[in-house]
Order: structure tokens, then sequence, then C-alpha cells
């Protein structure tokens, strides 16, 4: 939007490819697989059509910045991962949204979003049982996508009942709950994580009671926040900076595709 409106625009991607996390999450949306690849395309398209000069594979630094010396400089790094503070986040069985992302980016150089989906249905580095942090979005469709890959599922959200499957539409939901119990998917609300041991996620309930989810792997989809480390590393650099997407805060896609046509048409 900030090319078409005549700005001469550079977009620059650390990676080899454009797109973000979007053909990571088109292997987990199943559905909407086809169409979430489709719109990256588009937005690709668009981009050579306006004349954006692109450069992947591609860090920015202060350095490159200070060279280029930009009237107006956006921040859209995507959000940061944290880690777990939780007693037994050093094993093996904890499996990291970043870690397991880094995986799909490598393998998305030789494959497309859909034969990853169809072969994530042969093998997967996923352990049979696998217990999920977190009940909104992000927890309910790692859950769905990990139980039709024949994995024992349990989700366990430190959260109010009502938080459950937060961000998703409601025909989603009206499908996915009893899809959840034919499929023998326990979900546990507010509960505490204490730890994570050698049989699984040790929780405790509000009345004090402490249980053991039993799993091979912990799946943490929590573990979302701002890219503090980029917007503080450029801070002060342009006077004319924004910082959008989930980089500024963690959201879902649509929020990103409207905060970057917002900023676009504010340039």
């Amino acid at each position: 939007l900030a090319a078409r409106r005549g700005h001469e625009v550079d977009l620059y991607e650390k990676g080899p490819f454009l797109g973000g996390l979007i053909p990571v999450a088109a292997i987990v949306k199943d559905l909407e697989t086809f169409a979430l690849n489709q719109y990256a395309r588009y937005l690709i398209t668009q981009l050579r059509k306006e004349g954006v000069k692109v450069h992947k594979k591609t860090e920015v630094t202060r350095e490159l910045i200070q060279r280029e010396k930009p009237d107006a400089l956006v921040i859209a790094t995507g959000a940061a991962h944290s880690r777990t503070d939780l007693e037994g986040a050093d094993s093996s069985k904890l499996l990291e949204t970043e870690k397991l992302h880094n995986m799909l980016k490598f393998f998305l150089r030789f494959f497309s979003s859909a034969q990853l989906q169809k072969l994530s249905k042969l093998w997967m580095p996923v352990g049979k049982s696998v217990v999920v942090m977190g009940g909104i979005l992000h927890g309910c469709e790692l859950a769905e996508f990990l139980v039709k890959r024949r994995r024992r599922v349990a989700i366990a959200h430190d959260g109010p009942k009502e938080e459950l499957g937060d961000q998703m539409t409601i025909d989603d939901l009206d499908n996915l709950w009893p899809w959840f119990k034919q499929n023998h998917v326990p979900i546990w609300s507010g509960v505490k994580y204490q730890k994570i041991i050698k049989e699984g996620l040790q929780i405790q309930l509000k009345d004090h009671r402490v249980y053991i989810l039993r799993g091979r792997h912990i799946a943490d989809t929590q573990d979302w926040e701002a890219d503090r480390k980029s917007i503080d590393a450029f801070n002060g650099l342009v006077p004319e900076t924004y910082v959008i997407g989930s980089c500024k805060e963690p959201g879902l896609i649509v929020d990103a595709v409207k905060d970057g046509a917002m900023t676009g048409l504010k340039i």
C-alpha cells in the first residue's frame, strides 16, 4: 500500500521465503491451507506489481539502516518467543513453539505447506502422547492437528473455562468441542502449571489437588511476546518509525494484515 501511494519501498526478509508464519500456519490450518497459501502468493504478486524491492536472506542491522537513510522505518518482525521458567523446562520433553517453527521453516525450503501437511501424517518428531499447554486458538488448533495424526492429546489451560477456544469462530467451536469429546481429548481449565516431570506435566487445581497429565511431550503454545529486542535495537534511528503486527502485540494474522494496511496508508 505504501508503494501504491507513490513511496519507494524496500522490504527486507531475514529468511529465504516471504510470508512469515503464513506458510507455517497453513500446515496446521487443514481446510484453510490452500486459501492461506493463495493469500501469501497474492501479496507477493502485488509487491512485484508495485515495484517493491525485496531483499531476502538479509537481516536488517543498525548499520544497514544508517547506510540506507530511510524517511520511514516499519518494524514488522513478528512475535518473539519467551522461555518458560517452569521447573523441568530444560527437559527434552518440552516442545517449544520456536523450535517447531524453525523446523517447519527448514522443510518449507523443499516442500509446500500442503505437501508437509500430508507428510506429517506419515512421520513427525512428536511423541505418541502430547500435553498441550494453552487452550485458546493456538492450543486448540495444535491439539486438533495432533489428534488427526493419531496422537493422544490432553489440553491444559491456566485460565478460566470461559477462555477456552478464545479467538476461534463460533462455528469452529460448535464443531470442535464435540469432536474433541468424540476423540477422547481431556480439557483442563483453571489449572496452575507446576513442573514438567518424567511422566508428563504436573498441574494443580484451584482446590490444591495435584494431577499429572501423562505425555511423551509437552507442547507450550503460550510462549509469545512482543519483539522487544528488535524494537529496542532500532530505537531512535529513524524519527518516523512504526512498530506493527505481532512484533508490537502478539495477535492473529488478520490483526497483522489490518495493522500493515493502516500503516501503509498512514506513511
